[in-house]
């Protein structure tokens, strides 16, 4: 009589059991994976918030540094800022009157460039001398302001303008150290909906930062200690906040003005 064979394999409840098993440590892999992945996004997101402001914030401040006195105004509820940045700089001397050569009752030099330009170059720009408001360096409305219409340069570097009716030693109110600036192009920064965006003249807007969810910028009209001002002592204010996704960074900044008289 033959033996029968006895056959070997998993039964139906066992079968279940390493099925439900599997899929427990397919689940707790799975959520591993993606809690690492999330994780590994959420540092992205904010390496990339932080660098756009970063660099956003440095912008501003190496700008509003080096720009002309006193020519920062706020518009657009206080979320625009406009400026004119220096073109040159420089010293001045008024002198008496020479009937030989009107050129010679003004002359100055430029001293925050390598080389000195030719006066052909410095012409069309404006200058001004001690400029205490915006207002000050519109040419055409101010007697501390000029537009550079003739220059000329001798062989030591020294540039001569003759004054006109509009412009003239008498009316320009002295700077304590002699200074002048010249400029030409205002800039604005202004937040657009989520944008930071700067413009040159009436020139277009670029963009300049994004995920920006509110820029402030001071307004001039804060209380008696002047917490809020525009400038004091020659410190501009701004806030900026920047959010993307869960991600949020505030910078709140005082910059110092260099040049100012």
């Amino acid at each position: 009589m033959a033996k029968m064979k006895k056959q070997s394999g998993f039964t139906l409840i066992e079968l279940i059991i390493t099925i439900v098993a599997i899929g427990i440590m397919v689940m707790g892999i799975t959520g591993f994976i993606e809690l690492g992945t999330k994780g590994y996004a959420d540092t992205v997101d904010r390496q990339q918030l932080q660098n756009q402001a970063r660099f956003v914030v440095e912008k501003l401040t190496r700008e509003i540094r080096h720009a002309v006195p006193n020519s920062f105004s706020v518009t657009n509820n206080d979320t625009c800022l406009s400026f004119y940045p220096i073109e040159y700089s420089g010293g001045y001397a008024v002198l008496e009157q020479n009937d030989d050569s009107i050129n010679d009752r003004f002359r100055f030099v430029v001293v925050n460039t390598n080389s000195s330009p030719e006066g052909t170059v410095l012409q069309g720009n404006n200058m001004v001398i001690n400029p205490a408001t915006p207002e000050d360096l519109e040419p055409t409305n101010s007697t501390q302001s000029i537009v550079l219409s003739s220059v000329t340069k001798n062989d030591d570097n020294i540039y001569s303008i003759a004054f006109d009716d509009d412009f003239n030693a008498s009316n320009v109110v002295a700077s304590p150290a002699n200074r002048l600036y010249i400029y030409n192009h205002k800039v604005t920064y202004c937040q657009e909906g989520t944008r930071l965006t700067r413009e040159v003249d009436t020139n277009g807007a670029i963009q300049v930062g994004e995920n920006v969810e509110t820029a402030y910028f001071a307004d001039g009209t804060g209380g008696a200690d002047g917490e809020n001002s525009l400038s004091r002592s020659a410190l501009i204010h701004f806030q900026l906040r920047f959010k993307r996704g869960d991600e949020v960074s505030n910078y709140e900044n005082d910059v110092q003005v260099m040049n100012v008289p």
